[in-house]
């Protein structure tokens, strides 16, 4: 039986209450649904921009280890350098030794 069909005998003002709220509105219908088009249309566009914020944090943490990275290879490379002119020393000097031990 559809809601808002009343037959003679039920056509009080309850059953013509009852069958008002059970019809649902259009407005109703139509105000959800461009509720839900702008807060998806919203939720679009707010995700686009946490996206883009996220992008350029990481392009921030991909500068600064490139930066540390190359601060490290730099200081690398001065200590190798220097452990080779300590190698160098230490073979000189056990030359000495040997020598002066003859």
């Amino acid at each position: 039986m559809n809601a808002l069909t009343l037959t003679p005998a039920r056509t009080t003002l309850a059953a013509v209450a009852v069958a008002v709220a059970r019809r649902p509105s259009m407005m109703a219908v139509v105000s959800h649904a461009r509720r839900y088009s702008t807060t998806r249309h919203f939720s679009d566009k707010e995700k686009a921009e946490e996206d883009q914020y996220a992008r350029q944090q990481d392009a921030e943490k991909i500068k600064k280890l490139q930066a540390l990275a190359n601060n490290t290879k730099k200081e690398l490379d001065e200590t190798e350098k220097e452990l080779e002119e300590a190698k160098k020393k230490v073979a000189e000097l056990e030359r000495k030794l040997k020598g002066n031990s003859k």
